[in-house]
């Protein structure tokens, strides 16, 4: 599959698991980048931290670099502004995933608490921590293993849009 139908794949599985409150007027942060603003002004908050412009495509920015000690693209998600969640996927890990994924999740479990679901099994799966102001999805599928880091203020938002819109 190619970069960009994997993060279309991975953006549907994120849509299925979304049941959250925000608790303050703060957006969560990625990387210390609260999700808020344009897509262009967090790239640009991207670009200062070392990542590398490469894409547009759809309604997503696409960038590339380091997160995690491990080489990925970072997708900046808006559908409409404000910019509602970061995709990170992770590329290169070869026979390494489930090892990679297992650290991701020992981390994630370590600043976040323990996971609120969590289904893996046959190296496919997802696991959600709910943190003050947003979540992260952390998706394990056909050996590439993501990020997804969601404003729940932003992305309820989006989801009310859709809803008035139906």
């Amino acid at each position: 599959l190619s970069l960009m139908k994997k993060l279309l794949l991975i953006i549907c599985i994120c849509a299925t698991y979304t049941s959250f409150a925000q608790t303050s007027d703060e957006h969560f942060k990625f990387m210390g980048i609260p999700i808020d603003g344009t897509p262009q002004e967090f790239g640009e908050k991207l670009q200062q931290k070392g990542f590398e412009y490469i894409a547009e495509n759809d309604e997503r920015l696409m960038y590339k670099g380091y997160f995690a000690g491990h080489s990925c693209f970072i997708g900046i998600q808006s559908y409409e502004t404000p910019v509602n969640s970061v995709i990170v996927l992770f590329n290169n890990l070869d026979s390494l995933y489930q090892l990679f994924h297992d650290k991701l999740k020992k981390n994630l479990s370590e600043k976040y608490g323990e996971a609120r679901i969590s289904k893996v099994e046959n190296g496919k799966g997802i696991t959600n921590f709910i943190a003050k102001n947003g979540d992260i999805l952390l998706i394990m599928f056909n050996g590439q293993v993501s990020l997804t880091y969601r404003d729940s203020y932003n992305f309820k938002s989006r989801e009310n849009r859709i809803k008035d819109e139906l």
